[in-house]
């Protein structure tokens, strides 16, 4: 197995996306962007095209297929800005002795060094070392890329095959939807190592420039085990503009052709040998050789096109964000992906002849039929402190019918809630019963929101934060955290707001109240029931829409 597939097999599992083992796009464009078409090969992206781009942009040098038309995202910005952390990122195989070089560059003196150690102790394992935080783009209404590939694919991988790039599987294409540059890294693959093996890393700061020089050292005995590589000589301050990407994420399709449903109905046990174990399409379907370095992400499309071989689904896709479901799996290869999937028998979803990883049972609503509200702070006077623990009866002092009617008019069934204050990712409110005409409800707005607020911050959404929001965010969890229990659940997406935990109910007639005695109603504390004293005041509204789904959200 070579060690860009053994690298990115063994990074699979941190959820960042596909590891790259060459990062530099080593002048055949500029650099991975959001929006770029192209394929793998030997740890190296190489992109074909970008579907952000017009067909004439100087960027798509390779050119585009034909009848190529790019996606518009509308006047809405659609790429988030963040960071990937400086430090080094381990498989579970290998453990590190020391702190980061990342963290020991940062306080070093200039031109001064660093020096870190690692220990494999299995036969294989990976490490990729950050000096500088990454920069990270990653988009944030997928769902149009989603309905993009639906329509033009095919076209994709018909323009891959008239310019001989090696690509005649449609499943090998990746439609970028978020990635990491740096121009500072260094890593390293272990492979079929026979007994443990320690691997050393320094860096020395280049006095003057912002980048570092690595040095690698491995025992003599383990050598062979061990493939390693890194930027080299730094030539461009850090602050320069990042163009060399380590990590990918994005979206993978695959067909599903008329002959593999034959093939399923072939594959089971005929009337007159009723003892017979049906066999597994999928094993018919497959060539009789599965290379070992098949991307994990390919497990995900076989899965769901063998759950589909009985159904009316001609296409399938899966985004990078579907690993994330894997639990308990040492190394995330694409065999592994797909026996996890199997034996846990996760649900899909399909809808007009495409079906993606899901609850099938969760209505996929169009995309033209949802409205995205942004958060926005219009807080005047005394505000109401949110609690995460919300009694599931809290009706917030509203009347039944307000607080059962719909949330925006028309009605719709999806909102998503987006903020621009830090919370780390946006909420989306289904509607709690599809079978009426009132969509999305106020109960269901209110509910969506306190639950999402109560669940753990994962590691994903902390490694995203600069260390300014880390210590406003761990400021905000002291000031939360009361009792030891408390403590011990650790982080919430609650305390990413920073202390801006309030909630404004707007009146749903305000020429009906005056201002100074507009009523905000305070929740109860966790645990303590609802009570007389809670509900006071006029009919309320905490989310209110007017004409062409125009709204105000908290």
């Amino acid at each position: 197995m070579a060690c860009y597939d053994v690298y990115r097999d063994q990074l699979a599992g941190l959820f960042h996306g596909h590891a790259l083992w060459e990062p530099n796009p080593a002048g055949l464009y500029d650099h991975v962007r959001v929006g770029d078409v192209g394929y793998v090969s030997q740890g190296h992206f190489l992109r074909m095209f970008n579907v952000l781009l017009p067909a004439d942009d100087p960027g798509q040098s390779y050119g585009v297929p034909e009848g190529f038309e790019p996606l518009s995202m509308g006047p809405f910005g659609n790429i988030r800005h963040l960071a990937l952390f400086h430090g080094d990122y381990c498989s579970n195989t290998v453990s590190s002795r020391e702190h980061g070089i990342g963290a020991q560059i940062q306080v070093a003196p200039q031109g001064g060094g660093a020096n870190a150690s690692f220990k494999c102790k299995k036969n294989k394992g990976a490490v990729l070392s950050l000096p500088f935080n990454a920069s990270r783009e990653d988009a944030i209404r997928t769902k149009a890329f989603e309905t993009y590939i639906r329509r033009h694919c095919d076209s994709w991988l018909a323009h891959a095959i008239v310019n001989d790039l090696g690509v005649d599987k449609l499943e090998d294409i990746i439609l970028v939807t978020g990635c990491d540059r740096t121009n500072s890294w260094a890593m390293a693959a272990v492979m079929n190592a026979m007994h443990d093996v320690d691997i050393s890393l320094g860096a020395q700061a280049a006095g003057g420039i912002g980048g570092v020089n690595f040095r690698w050292g491995v025992s003599h005995d383990t050598q062979n085990s061990v493939a390693f590589h890194d930027s080299g000589p730094a030539q461009q301050p850090e602050e320069a503009e990042k163009m060399q990407c380590v990590f990918i994420r994005g979206f993978r399709t695959k067909r599903i052709f008329q002959f593999y449903k034959k093939l399923k109905a072939a594959a089971g046990p005929q009337p007159d040998d009723p003892d017979n174990e049906p066999e597994s399409a999928m094993e018919l379907l497959r060539e009789p050789h599965v290379p070992e370095h098949r991307d994990p992400l390919l497990g995900v499309l076989d899965y769901i096109a063998e759950k589909c071989a009985d159904k009316d689904i001609e296409l399938v896709i899966a985004h990078e964000d579907d690993l994330k479901s894997i639990e308990g799996v040492d190394v995330l290869t694409a065999d592994a992906v797909e026996n996890f999937l199997r034996q846990n028998e996760m649900p899909i979803q399909s809808e007009k002849g495409v079906a993606l990883l899901g609850d099938d049972e969760e209505e996929v609503v169009p995309e033209e039929e949802k409205v995205t509200f942004l958060a926005q702070a219009e807080l005047e006077g005394e505000q109401i402190p949110l609690t995460i623990h919300p009694p599931a009866e809290h009706d917030y002092g509203l009347p039944s019918e307000e607080y059962f009617s719909a949330a925006v008019y028309p009605p719709i069934h999806v909102l998503v809630l987006e903020s621009g204050q830090g919370y780390p990712q946006n909420i989306q409110v289904h509607a709690s019963d599809k079978s009426t005409g009132i969509g999305v409800t106020v109960e269901d707005v209110l509910k969506a929101i306190f639950d999402d607020l109560q669940k753990p911050s994962s590691q994903r959404e902390w490694a995203a934060l600069s260390d300014e929001l880390r210590q406003q965010v761990e400021e905000a969890f002291e000031a939360r955290s009361r009792t030891e229990e408390e403590r011990g659940s650790g982080l919430r997406r609650v305390d990413y707001l920073c202390g801006r935990d309030r909630l404004q109910i707007f009146a749903k007639h305000p020429a009906q109240v005056p201002d100074e005695e507009q009523i905000h109603t305070p929740l109860p504390s966790p645990g303590r029931p609802l009570d007389a004293s809670d509900v006071a005041g006029p009919s309320t509204l905490p989310l209110r829409a007017g004409d062409k789904g125009k709204g105000r959200a908290v």
